[in-house]
């Protein structure tokens, strides 16, 4: 039997989190579903943690040698700018350009850009991978598992991923293994993949698991997926980016409210998750 880990949300509720009920999807999710590319994202990172920066722009080098923009935010610097650095992956390797405009004077700044591009190395992958696409958004035809999770990211912009994971109705039955899938992510190559060992385990247990992973600068929650009466009814996992592994006690107490405000936007038949 699933354990029961209903969440108080008094604290949550108190520090001004909304709660909504989920026939109120359609009012307060992100209209108009669109499809990004990680470079994109990582430019909205810098952004988002970065006040000072007016614009980034990362320009990707394609097969020709060429430089391609493929992610940017704010205004667009071109290639030569004062600030522009070669973009490195995590392992160093050079994969295109960063060029940054900063909003207060004085313009040239490169040591501090330098800063941000090394900051950025930290969590840049392989140049095929800085194309792959992530979603914002969400179309008629999504499900509600996926509409709850483009809600979730839009409340959240420090989250990196937020994937949701169940167990279909039948699938149990059908499968040896009895693994979940992947019902709800930002990342569209994924969706209906099958879950991994601690996404299906969580699932099961309702057991809590965080990894701190150094390779990639990622921390990954992953937390029982509740209904409004607190079963445990699928996982929820959100990955951040962090600088030092000091973050992590933060972004876990940020998961935790995220696990609740899940929980209210979650509907009492599990079934309707898998419909649109």
């Amino acid at each position: 039997m699933k354990k029961n880990l209903h969440l108080k949300a008094c604290v949550l509720l108190s520090a001004g989190l909304l709660c909504f009920s989920p026939a109120g999807l359609h009012a307060q999710s992100p209209t108009g579903k669109v499809e990004v590319s990680y470079a994109q994202l990582l430019a909205d990172k810098v952004a988002f943690d970065h006040a000072d920066v007016a614009g980034i722009a990362l320009y990707l080098r394609n097969g020709a040698g060429s430089l391609e923009l493929a992610g940017h935010a704010g205004v667009v610097a071109d290639t030569i700018s004062r600030n522009s650095l070669p973009l490195l992956d995590d392992t160093g390797a050079d994969v295109g350009v960063m060029s940054i405009v900063f909003a207060s004077a004085p313009a040239d700044r490169v040591t501090e850009a330098t800063i941000i591009r090394d900051e950025l190395r930290q969590v840049t992958p392989k140049r095929e991978t800085l194309s792959d696409p992530y979603t914002k958004g969400y179309a008629a035809d999504d499900t509600l598992a996926q509409r709850i999770n483009q809600i979730l990211l839009a409340r959240h912009p420090d989250v990196n991923v937020i994937a949701i994971h169940l167990t279909k109705p039948g699938d149990a039955k059908n499968s040896g293994d009895a693994k979940n899938k992947v019902w709800g992510m930002n990342r569209p190559n994924f969706i209906r993949r099958d879950s991994d060992e601690v996404d299906t385990d969580t699932e099961k247990t309702g057991k809590i698991v965080m990894q701190v992973i150094p390779a990639t600068h990622r921390m990954e929650v992953h937390m029982p997926l509740l209904s409004p009466s607190g079963a445990v009814i699928g996982t929820l996992c959100t990955v951040y980016f962090w600088k030092t592994p000091g973050e992590a006690a933060d972004y876990y107490g940020r998961s935790l409210g995220i696990m609740e405000e899940a929980r209210q936007l979650t509907p009492a038949n599990r079934d309707d998750l898998f419909r649109p």
